[in-house]
């Protein structure tokens, strides 16, 4: 394609263009000089059907007007009246008319492919961005749940030192204050021991005295053990 031909194709889109935007008022005159300089520039039917194609699919996908059904019949026609003046060059006028029929019906179905693509094509790319939009939700959702997990987690295991350590103060001054009962029942046991052997050895009459108070007081302390005993077992199931 020569440069006057290039030309030409870009005359022929910005007229497409304009007609379709409603801003030429008289098409008839501007269809007559585009044809008659596509007859000197040797341009065939064929020729003008492929700029036409490209011109169509250029609009639809820079999206400069809204391409329709109104469009399409619209730039049809104009596609028509610019090779009315390459058809009359030819000898065989209903050859040739039946031969534009046809290339007009290509040009028709395949801008309505190129319009069908582009609409395919906008609507895949709002659905990747859609999934991309919810992935990225979707990750930042996950990360927060990590995050209050692990925080959950440092709770519990916080937690657990500090039911672990109360146990064990709690096991320590139990131990502690039933080693001290115990060592003064033992205490209190080897003083009346201490006093039965005495008096054993001086005076018998207050022996079985003695010897009935000491039992009693076993009794009473041990009473006091299992007491204990019990009520801590309580506490700690609580």
């Amino acid at each position: 394609m020569n440069d006057t031909t290039v030309r030409w194709t870009v005359r022929y889109g910005a007229a497409l263009h304009k007609h379709l935007k409603g801003g030429i008022k008289s098409i008839l005159p501007v269809m007559e000089k585009l044809g008659v300089q596509a007859v000197a520039l040797k341009l065939e039917t064929l020729d003008v059907a492929r700029i036409h194609e490209k011109a169509m699919l250029t609009m639809a996908a820079n999206r400069r007007l809204p391409i329709n059904q109104r469009a399409i019949t619209q730039a049809n026609r104009f596609f028509t009246g610019t090779i009315v003046p390459i058809e009359h060059t030819h000898l065989a006028a209903v050859s040739n008319d039946a031969c534009v029929k046809r290339l007009t019906g290509t040009v028709h179905r395949r801008t309505q492919e190129a319009i069908i693509a582009a609409r395919n094509l906008k609507h895949g790319m709002a659905k990747r961005l859609a999934a991309e939009a919810a992935l990225k939700t979707s990750g930042r959702h996950h990360q927060k749940l990590l995050r209050q997990s692990d925080k959950l987690q440092q709770h519990v295991r916080l937690l657990t030192r500090n039911i672990i350590s109360v146990q064990e103060d709690q096991r320590f001054n139990t131990s502690h204050r039933l080693h001290n009962e115990i060592a003064q029942i033992l205490a209190a046991v080897n003083l009346r021991l201490g006093i039965l052997k005495n008096k054993a050895r001086t005076n018998t009459e207050g022996l079985h005295k003695e010897i009935a108070d000491t039992q009693r007081l076993v009794v009473k302390s041990t009473n006091e053990v299992v007491h204990f005993v019990n009520e801590n077992a309580k506490q700690n199931t609580r």
